[in-house]
């Protein structure tokens, strides 16, 4: 039997079945004078992870498009707050991932108001589209809201982690506690996922570059194409940027009933029913790699991946093959030259 055969059963076992999340709510430390962004925190595990931080006295923005959605989930977060507790600050960011000409401005939005930011959570995602569907630029929905906005909206706000990560340093505190963090949400699907982990056109772009990502017919694998995004992601910030003290870090969230699955077939439904579990278990996972101690630069240069509930896992072979065969870089470099004229 090939040795990837018991190495991927045994990874997607323990991802599918997870043992229980041992960094939950007790276990995170006040959090006032945190500065936290999480994507797609109007709904599903992005709401319930930002919940959890704004109990713990951080100040969230919570970022997606529908402001009546994020305002429907300001007003849920905030009316959990057990009386006179020593809550938070709750911030509303509107943010469109499917639109590069507008995420400059969410950025500038948010550094006109905050000097630093502590960590940005890369929750926000699309799957399984309806056929064709594109972002407002063209791009496949799947590629372009889960990997091109992310990394513009990224590039953005690099500067205002770096800063953050030096003041701490200039504080006194140690290293892996004054990083700033990056979280990327990538998913079991990666698993499926090509043999170097990502597929690239062999034709170049217009703008000179080589071939983009494929846009794939099969769904599922074109989905999973944007979460080894996320991955390549992760690992070129970490090869970039760990030197100037940001810890970049990808999960798998887990199975989870969120709205994510509002395309899924019948099928697909009654068969969630069974495996998938509230989003609030995701968040613990996103809990983990976003605020976890465990979670360090060295841990980040070794190329870590949690899987649920916030456990240490292991990436797909063919991932891992492509970040070391330079993929990775090379999806960076295509990402970098779509998103230029945005800038």
């Amino acid at each position: 039997m090939p040795p990837s055969i018991p190495y991927l059963g045994q990874t997607l076992v323990r991802q599918v079945f997870p043992s229980h999340a041992d960094f939950r709510e007790e276990h995170l430390p006040s959090q006032h004078g945190r500065v936290v962004i999480v994507t797609g925190s109007s709904s599903g595990m992005g709401m319930e992870l930002a919940r959890i931080l704004y109990l713990k006295g951080a100040t969230v923005y919570l970022a997606a498009r529908s402001k009546d959605k994020l305002d429907r989930a300001y007003k849920d977060i905030v009316g959990s707050a057990p009386p006179n507790s020593p809550v938070g600050r709750l911030e509303i960011l509107l943010l469109d991932l499917a639109d590069l000409t507008s995420i400059k401005k969410s950025a500038e939005d948010f550094m006109s108001r905050e000097p630093h930011l502590h960590v940005l959570v890369h929750n926000a995602g699309v799957m399984n589209p309806p056929a064709n569907s594109r972002t407002k630029q063209g791009y496949d929905l799947e590629m372009g809201t889960n990997c091109l906005g992310p990394f513009l909206f990224t590039q953005f706000l690099l500067p205002t982690l770096i800063s953050t990560t030096r003041a701490l340093r200039d504080a006194g505190l140690p290293a892996n506690l004054a990083a700033s963090r990056i979280v990327w949400t990538s998913s079991i699907s990666i698993f499926a996922a090509a043999p170097h982990g990502m597929v690239f056109d062999s034709q170049p772009t217009s703008h000179g570059t080589m071939g983009g990502p494929t846009i794939m017919t099969d769904i599922q694998l074109n989905y999973a194409q944007s979460k080894v995004g996320n991955v390549f992601h992760s690992a070129e910030i970490v090869r970039r940027y760990a030197d100037e003290g940001i810890i970049s870090i990808a999960l798998d969230p887990g199975l989870l009933k969120t709205e994510l699955q509002r395309n899924h077939t019948p099928a697909q439904k009654a068969m969630g029913k069974f495996f998938f579990k509230d989003a609030k278990y995701g968040a613990y996972t996103e809990l983990f790699a976003g605020f976890s101690p465990e979670v360090t630069v060295e841990k980040a240069k070794e190329g870590a991946f949690v899987i649920p509930w916030g456990k240490w896992g292991c990436l797909p072979q063919g991932t891992k093959k492509g970040i070391e065969e330079g993929q990775a870089k090379r999806f960076w470099e295509w990402c970098e030259a779509e998103v230029k004229q945005y800038r």
